[in-house]
């Protein structure tokens, strides 16, 4: 009787030899292995020097995989992630400047975080727009603040030294209105420097008169230039009072010396 050496393969049922890279091996290499049609270890060695000559040793082992399209939901998420993208709005912990409503930020960053922005660039992002309305800002703080300066300048030239008399006139009118600051800044928007002046010296005008009516003091005597010119006028048509001035009446010197103080702009204390 035959005996077959031990361990040799049955009569009919010759021995399969294993792939190089293992009988054992799952699957998805095997499948992966015959795609590239290595046949042998040094192909897929000489695949992976290739490779890493492409990209660089230095590289090797970073690349990134593109999603497949726009609406590879984990393939972006998974790039916005090797990008420094964070996990949610909240965690771009973007900071708000001292005094500053947080408003702005916690509507930006949902959007931020939906255009697949890093944090560092957020916060760059953020940086900037501080910096550039804070700018803003001042540059249009400065501009309303020299156009009411400007605007104050034109009154007092027109008003000349009735300007005092007439602002702290109008100051009283508002108190008694009942105006609180914020409504004199709306009505200052609206209106105009110049404007609101000029509105606050009327009413105290019509309280003035009204004071001096029910027998209070009457009226300020203090002119404006154009006023004074106007009353200058109308006393070199008045005989009487030439006639006064010419004999050296006290009154009429003194009303003309306060009119030609007013014509120029300046107090008269006389």
């Amino acid at each position: 009787m035959t005996t077959e050496p031990e361990g040799s393969a049955p009569a009919g049922n010759p021995a399969t030899e294993a792939p190089w890279y293992g009988a054992d091996a799952p699957s998805e290499l095997k499948g992966f292995v015959e795609l590239k049609g290595w046949e042998k270890p040094d192909q897929a060695i000489e695949s992976y020097r290739n490779l890493e000559t492409l990209l660089g040793a230095d590289k090797a082992g970073r690349a990134v995989v593109w999603p497949k399209d726009a609406n590879d939901a984990e393939g972006w998420k998974a790039i916005h992630s090797r990008l420094g993208v964070p996990e949610s709005p909240e965690d771009y912990g973007l900071k708000v400047a001292e005094g500053e409503s947080d408003a702005f930020v916690k509507a930006a960053a949902p959007v931020l975080h939906k255009l697949g922005l890093s944090k560092a660039q957020a916060e760059g992002l953020n940086n900037f727009l501080e910096e550039y309305t804070g700018g803003l800002n001042k540059s249009n703080a400065e501009a309303v603040t020299a156009k009411t300066t400007q605007a104050v300048e034109a009154l007092k030239s027109e008003w000349g030294a009735a300007y005092d008399e007439r602002i702290e006139a109008g100051q009283k009118a508002v108190r008694s209105m009942g105006l609180s600051e914020a409504d004199l800044e709306q009505m200052e928007a609206a209106m105009g420097t110049a404007q609101l002046f000029k509105f606050m010296h009327k009413m105290g005008s019509k309280l003035g008169e009204a004071a001096f009516v029910d027998g209070g003091v009457p009226p300020s005597q203090t002119f404006t230039p154009d006023a004074a010119r106007a009353r200058l006028q109308e006393l070199q048509k008045d005989k009487t009072w030439l006639d006064k001035y010419a004999t050296g009446d006290s009154d009429a010197i003194r009303e003309k010396n306060r009119l030609d103080h007013a014509v120029l702009g300046l107090a008269f204390n006389g």
